[in-house]
């Protein structure tokens, strides 16, 4: 087939040049006039095949283009503005062959696109930039408690609580988490520590220490792990709880293994409920809530919260199971909430657990 096409366009390019010559034929003889039509002709002739073919020298350029590019790694050698330049320009057309709209602000979608891969999850101006967690996997359980007994758990004083009826109730939420961290590039200078922040908020506990409500514990193990100094601010009736920073160093391959323990104090009545949102992209999650001592018993519902998320909501009695096999962005995440049981609503407030 290419030895077709070569020998068309020779044959193209032969015509032109014969068309050339006759019409440069300047004898003066009565046939001249008909070799000057014929030359006419002949160029004609040619242009009218090349444009035929132009479809063909398309296809060539193309696949010649995309091997130098693609095949033979042109792109790898560009610098990164090169790149993201190349890249735009591919993405606006394609968003211009998929969406027809004027209305559709597909210059818009494509400039969040690009913000979103280039800017906050690669290495650039971002903090911590291209970091993901991957095998997320946290195990929450709840208890009540009464009052009395947390307090003595914390070692706080607990005069005057043991009296009061009904008993007051508190719930302990714990939860275990392991993950690992991947970093875009081999530790350097530059990427060379996951640095772990938390920030929460809460509506906090009538006679109950607002320094305590919360602990957190965290390492590259659970043999490893350390206390964080926590502050407690109150905010419009909020209490918002900020950990101190902890750096964290990545292995050889480019990973941390991280392992993080949060105990919280919360009102059964206010704060029925787990939300985590994700503070890096994390890739596999898994999630698991249950209930353990006495207590009334829970209905717990857990649900993904993601883009393009098909996960049923998992629903279950004693306890509920979250499992999502994909990538998690910023302010992703799940969230558990739990009420009592049928059979115990009418009670649960007047419970005492031990």
């Amino acid at each position: 087939m290419r030895e077709m096409f070569k020998r068309a366009w020779a044959q193209i390019l032969l015509a032109f040049v014969i068309g050339v010559s006759l019409i440069s034929y300047k004898q003066d003889w009565r046939f001249a006039d008909l070799i000057h039509h014929l030359g006419t002709a002949s160029i004609v002739a040619a242009v009218v095949t090349a444009f035929w073919h132009l479809r063909e020298v398309h296809e060539i350029i193309e696949k010649y283009v995309k091997s130098i590019l693609v095949d033979y790694s042109y792109l790898t050698t560009l610098k990164l503005e090169s790149l993201l330049m190349l890249r735009s320009k591919a993405a606006k057309a394609i968003l211009e062959k998929a969406a027809n709209n004027p209305r559709y602000k597909r210059d818009e979608l494509e400039a969040w696109i690009d913000r979103l891969l280039y800017v906050g999850l690669l290495p650039g101006k971002a903090t911590s930039p291209g970091i993901y967690r991957e095998n997320y996997v946290e195990r929450i359980t709840i208890e009540y408690l009464t009052l009395e007994k947390a307090l003595r758990d914390i070692g706080s004083a607990s005069e005057g609580i043991a009296s009061q009826e009904p008993k007051p109730i508190v719930m302990r939420v714990i939860s275990t988490t392991k993950y690992t961290v991947v970093s875009p590039r081999i530790p350097d200078s530059k990427h060379s520590d996951y640095v772990f922040k938390y920030f929460g908020f809460g509506s906090g506990l009538t006679k109950f220490p607002p320094n305590k409500l919360l602990t957190i514990s965290i390492g590259n193990n659970e043999n490893n792990a350390k206390e964080l100094t926590i502050t407690h601010n109150e905010v419009q009736g909020q209490i918002l709880s900020e950990a101190e920073s902890k750096a964290f160093k990545f292995d050889e391959d480019g990973t941390c293994h991280i392992w993080l323990r949060v105990v919280e104090y919360k009102s059964p009545r206010r704060e029925p409920f787990v939300l985590n949102t994700m503070s890096h992209l994390t890739r596999n999650l898994r999630a698991y809530i249950n209930q353990i001592g006495q207590g009334p018993p829970q209905v717990f519902v857990g649900q993904i919260i993601a883009t393009g998320s098909d996960k049923e909501e998992s629903r279950e009695s004693g306890g509920a199971l979250l499992e999502y096999e994909g990538w998690l962005f910023e302010d992703h995440g799940y969230h558990f909430h739990w009420w009592p049981a049928p059979q115990d609503a009418e009670n649960a407030g007047t419970h005492e657990p031990s």
